[in-house]
């Protein structure tokens, strides 16, 4: 028999919020893989400063490892709310 709605645990918001966070990363990760990885499996297209047109189409270091990093979450291989 199941519980009344008053009595049933809800999910809490910080839940909910997770894993609209969650569906956001895998979304912009499957942009980013579609469309701006090399052969190699590096980021590309990062710009550094455009202000002074310097590195406005390259692979960024910084780009790899936050791909990496959130690639390595939405696999629960690392724990993304680690501080």
């Amino acid at each position: 028999m199941s519980e009344p709605a008053a009595q049933r645990p809800c999910r809490s918001f910080r839940t909910l919020r997770a894993d609209r966070y969650r569906v956001a990363a895998a979304t912009t990760l499957t942009a980013l893989a579609d469309h701006h990885l090399n052969r190699r499996g590096g980021l590309i297209d990062g710009c550094y400063k455009r202000v002074k047109n310097l590195a406005i189409s390259n692979e960024l270091i910084c780009g790899n490892y936050f791909l990496l990093e959130t690639a390595l979450a939405l696999d629960a291989i690392i724990d993304p709310t680690w501080r």
